[in-house]
């Protein structure tokens, strides 16, 4: 069957069937007035209020993401499993609310049978979603008559023979229950079943967080208001206004659910890029409501109050005039519906949630204002207004489905990525590092839509835009100011772009506060900004993807373990190569990279405070120091301190002729407590916990005789290249970036065995990395023998000395920067390939 007989059919039967379940639901709160009184119409219609409510969140507003879900990310058992887990959970959060509430006994247990009613229908959902996307609608229609017709007359069976509604309720579920048994899940079970894509039950339901949240606002838009009603009048009070509004509320039901079937094919227009055919249909539904609107007040007009004195009698007709504006209240929840519907399908989830908030908002405020002072008549109009301001909020997203994210919506999920990465060692002691890492998937997952580079512009000067946190006081500030000085001492032309890293370190080095900009003026741009979420975060302070366009990126990363997190290539598409500062970094970059990767090395620039002296830092005058340097809150894992205490007590335990030297960057009590008690048995120990200006920590490194660096692992290890510079000899482990500018000849390289990383406590890190754990005794050894062998000692500070004179200057690193500018300038620089001189 083609695709038009087959809309015409789903059409068909999705409206047939639709409309007779409600109309099954009206009659039902029409003859509950007639056999039981407005009283009990009261209960049936809190009840329906309280069961919309958990119908929203244990429907976990999925039906359309479902149904829209083409591509089969997810297949239909996952579906399944997410929606018995949203029900039980739902139902309990519901039937825990609903004991503490101030209702009766009664009331109470007639909500909670309703609730489990509705907690079948939202079940049945799942169901109806994987029809639907086979555009297979004809058992739903099927079975909404079914569900109809079994509820319809099991309730008033209930209330004739048993004249209690709870009762009526109790069987209605049975029946219902029976139904999806014997006829939904056998509709289902003929579906012919995709295989899944490996995406988990875990993803579906994050990704789907933000469509319960919409689903629970939407639906409270409406309860909000009838709680109010039932609350400063009466249960009466409210079975009136339910039974005048039923009616009408019909077409916006019928509206809503005569577009269900066309999500298919908005979904493939989207998809597909259709915009005109999408539009055109968008407004033909559009003015569909607007006809059900118009026919509405025709009958209305003519055969209103005729048809509430036949329903309900001549009591109800002094509220008639509720008629008018619930129709319209209607048609703008109809038009409400659709909007959430194309903005799903969209996967525009900000505009969806902010739609809904808008009115939810407005709804609550202005209930306690209008229903307050005009009792029945004040629902209608608080929703009029709050519907209409939150449908004019959004429409513009509504039709252009092809429209972008706004830059206030990628501002404020960089300010929320942001705010993450700052507070991360918090929130995991709250949250498993497992949903942190599938929250910053999903923070990211809507990415700047962005297309490596293949042609750069022309009109560009040659140059080098260099971007990296250049006021930051941490190890990647230090890496980008050094570039700086590197490209100083080339005939490039370049400017500085500053960052923010968004963690807790300062950002307020001023060594080139003289020469920062804005100004991407240049065709080649040199990012110094880890991959992922930090280079999003960096994107966002730079007007996203508009200063990459047209030009030749460069990232400048670095990691510390072999193999590179598959969730950074990501990162991959907004650069045409990378750049390490060690070999090891490249070679783990080269495993998964689909642009080449180059190791350039950081040229040191070192300038320390003459002055200094040891007794300025409470250092020992005629002692032999040791240093160990680390941020206790963010890199002790990785820099492992107590192996090397552990290496200088087994070293020196008894001697009196050496000290030990702590540097700490801002660590908490509870930190300093943990490193003190790992520090018992020390003698002569400076402890000094603060962050030290570059000029003072260098002094202070090389007027220590020796750094020692255990590490697990370095993507570089630019202390250690600091302190060979300064003529402190250093202890290191033989492994990772460090082997860089470290040989047996100008360091003492510690032995070490390969493990896990403990990804509960590192979070950057993923699950099978490795780093490795330096030998204690072998380091020990190292220590004393420096201590012991002056001759050895001069040897390796001689060779140290010599070797980063040599390969780690700022001259040596920009004639490797320069060779590589001039190869990429003469590919894609202007015709004539000018190099321009600073």
């Amino acid at each position: 069957m083609d695709k038009n007989k087959k809309l015409k059919q789903n059409l068909f039967y999705n409206s047939i069937g639709n409309f007779a379940f409600l109309a099954l639901q009206w009659l039902t709160t029409i003859l509950v007035v007639q056999l039981s009184g407005y009283k009990d119409a009261g209960i049936l219609s809190l009840s329906m209020s309280f069961a919309n409510s958990l119908y929203a969140f244990s429907s976990f507003g999925m039906r359309n993401f479902q149904s829209s879900d083409i591509n089969y990310n997810y297949d239909n058992y996952t579906y399944i499993k997410s929606r018995l887990l949203t029900c039980i959970i739902g139902y309990s959060l519901f039937f825990i609310v609903i004991l503490i509430m101030h209702y009766s006994l009664y009331v109470k247990l007639c909500i909670l049978i309703y609730l489990l009613y509705k907690s079948v229908e939202a079940f049945d959902d799942v169901y109806y979603g994987a029809l639907q996307r086979e555009w297979t609608m004809k058992e739903i229609g099927l079975s909404y008559i079914f569900h109809g017709v079994s509820s319809f007359l099991s309730f008033i069976i209930g209330l004739l023979y048993f004249k209690n509604i709870l009762v009526s309720f109790l069987i209605m579920t049975i029946t219902s229950i029976i139904i999806t048994i014997f006829y939904d899940k056998k509709a289902f079970d003929s579906l012919q079943i995709k295989p899944n894509k490996t995406r988990s039950l875990k993803d579906l339901i994050l990704v789907c967080i933000p469509l319960v949240t919409y689903a629970v606002l939407f639906n409270n838009i409406q309860v909000y208001p009838r709680y109010l009603l039932e609350k400063i009048t009466t249960q009466e009070i409210l079975g009136i206004y339910s039974s005048i509004a039923s009616p009408v509320l019909l077409i916006q039901v019928v509206a809503g659910y005569i577009f269900y079937p066309l999500l298919n094919i908005f979904t493939e227009y989207a998809t597909n890029n259709k915009n005109k055919e999408y539009k055109k249909l968008v407004n033909r539904v559009y003015f569909l409501i607007i006809i059900l609107g118009t026919i509405g007040t025709i009958y209305i007009y003519f055969l209103g109050d005729f048809s509430l004195k036949i329903l309900f009698g001549d009591y109800i007709l002094k509220y008639s005039q509720l008629l008018y504006s619930t129709l319209l209240m209607a048609l703008l929840m109809a038009l409400m519906t659709f909007n959430n519907m194309l903005l799903i399908i969209s996967r525009k989830f900000y505009h969806l949630i902010k739609q809904n908030l808008i009115s939810l908002i407005l709804s609550v405020f202005l209930s306690n204002i209008l229903i307050v002072k005009y009792k029945i008549y004040g629902i209608n109009y608080t929703l009029i207004i709050s519907l209409a301001v939150g449908i004019l909020s959004t429409i513009y997203q509504c039709i252009n489905y092809n429209k972008k994210e706004s830059v206030n919506m990628k501002s404020i999920k960089k300010s929320l990525i942001s705010f993450g990465v700052k507070h991360k060692n918090v929130i995991l002691r709250f949250f498993p590092n497992s949903l942190i890492e599938k929250i910053e998937r999903f923070a990211n997952s809507g990415s700047y839509d962005f297309k490596r580079t293949e042609s750069v512009d022309k009109r560009l000067e040659n140059g080098i835009n260099l971007v990296g946190y250049l006021k930051g006081q941490h190890g990647l500030g230090q890496g980008g100011r050094l570039l700086v000085h590197s490209l100083n001492t080339t005939n490039i032309k370049f400017s500085a772009i500053a960052v923010n890293q968004g963690t807790s370190n300062k950002n307020n080095d001023t060594e080139f506060d003289d020469i920062l900009t804005n100004d991407f003026k240049y065709n080649i741009n040199l990012i110094h900004v880890q991959p992922y979420t930090s280079f999003e975060i960096g994107l966002s302070q730079i007007e996203g993807t508009k200063n990459l366009k047209g030009r030749y990126n460069i990232g400048y990363w670095v990691y510390e373990t072999e193999d590179i997190p598959k969730k950074w290539s990501e990162t991959f598409k907004y650069v045409n190569e990378i750049w390490t500062p060690s070999t090891f970094a490249t070679e783990a970059f080269k495993k998964i990279s689909p642009v080449p990767v180059y190791t350039v090395p950081y040229g040191l620039k070192i300038e320390k405070d003459e002055k200094l002296t040891r007794k300025d830092f409470g250092i020992p005058k005629d002692k032999f120091a040791y240093l160990i340097m680390y941020d206790p809150s963010s890199l002790a894992e990785r820099k492992n301190p107590k192996a090397t205490i552990d290496a200088y007590l087994k070293a020196f335990k008894n001697n009196n002729d050496v000290c030990l030297v702590v540097v700490l960057n801002k660590a908490t009590e509870e930190q300093i407590a943990t490193l003190k008690s790992q520090l018992k048995g020390v003698k002569n120990l400076t402890l000094i916990n603060k962050t030290l200006p570059k000029p003072e920590l260098y002094a202070l490194i090389s007027l220590c005789d020796v750094y020692v660096s255990l590490h697990r692992s370095e993507g570089f290890g630019l202390i250690m290249a600091e302190a060979m510079f300064l003529g402190t000899v250093c202890v290191a482990t033989n492994y990772s970036g460090n082997l860089e500018f470290m040989n047996k000849d100008n360091s003492s390289l510690v032995e070490y065995k390969m493990i896990e990383v403990d990804t509960s406590t590192q979070m950057v890190y993923e699950k099978g990395n490795k780093w490795a754990d330096a030998d204690v005794e072998d380091a020990s050894k190292y220590m004393k023998k420096l201590f012991e062998d002056k001759k050895y000692y001069k040897k390796l500070q001689k060779n140290a000395i010599e070797y980063v004179n040599k390969y780690l200057t700022p001259e040596y690193c920009g004639k490797l920067i320069k060779k590589r500018y001039d190869e990429i300038i003469k590919k894609y620089g202007d015709k004539n390939g000018t190099k321009n001189s600073k």
